[in-house]
């Protein structure tokens, strides 16, 4: 251990007292990954669960960050692995979010809760799917938890929605019914229509989406198709229906 660290970590650790809703110390060497003051404040009694004003704890800034061994140490040192912020993220959320892999895997091999929503009932997953980031969707879905299937059709019909080609084979290949429906009736098929992806209706099709359903308001797919006015996928689905 580096022995200035060791000298200057009761220092840092006033200092951190006296930043009130400012970034701790500990914080910030969590975020840049510091991870050799991170070992030292801790041994020297920094509160490792200590969080600012957005309820951010050390862990969430390191594996949100991609900080490995600093995310090492912090939950070596029994960081709260499942704690949320004020807006319900945790750090398994944060790390998925920013397609950190790395601390994804971490994160879940020290038995993370791949399952846990945020207060507007999103997850690791469905954060994953919305950003992109298929490696990182990949080591949720290699989870030994038992992965809340509403979660995936979550994911489905965000990535739907987005055109997210490749994020929809994943998540499709996992098992996931692509006729799962969202708020108010609405299929994976009819988001591809409405935001329209011609790519995506194509796959969704060949996977067996329904081109007949309705949602809860009695909205065809092929009405939605003309509304948008997009011809390509227009025609996809009158020839798609007639089948």
């Amino acid at each position: 251990m580096n022995i200035r660290l060791l000298i200057l970590a009761p220092l840092l650790l006033a200092l951190a007292a006296c930043t009130g809703d400012a970034y701790t110390e500990l914080q910030l060497a969590s975020s840049r990954g510091q991870a050799d003051m991170v070992a030292v404040m801790l041994e020297k009694g920094a509160d490792v669960n200590e969080a600012n004003k957005h309820g951010k704890t050390p862990l969430m800034l390191a594996a949100g960050n991609g900080r490995v061994e600093a995310t090492k140490i912090l939950l070596k040192h029994n960081a709260a692995i499942d704690a949320q912020d004020i807006d319900g993220m945790t750090a398994l959320m944060m790390a998925a979010s920013d397609g950190q892999t790395e601390t994804v895997k971490i994160l879940i091999e020290n038995g993370a809760n791949v399952n846990a929503q945020n207060k507007y009932g999103a997850t690791a997953i469905t954060n994953a799917a919305f950003f992109n980031h298929i490696d990182a969707l990949k080591a949720l879905f290699a989870s030994k938890t038992e992965i809340d299937q509403a979660t995936n059709e979550n994911a489905l019909l965000i990535s739907a929605g987005l055109g997210n080609n490749d994020i929809l084979k994943l998540i499709l290949d996992y098992g996931v019914d692509v006729n799962a429906r969202g708020k108010k009736g609405r299929t994976t098929l009819m988001a591809a229509v409405e935001f329209e992806h011609p790519a995506t209706v194509r796959l969704l099709l060949e996977n067996g989406a329904d081109p007949k359903a309705r949602d809860s308001e009695g909205n065809s797919v092929l009405a939605i198709a003309e509304d948008e006015g997009n011809s390509t996928i227009t025609e996809m689905i009158r020839e798609a229906v007639s089948k």
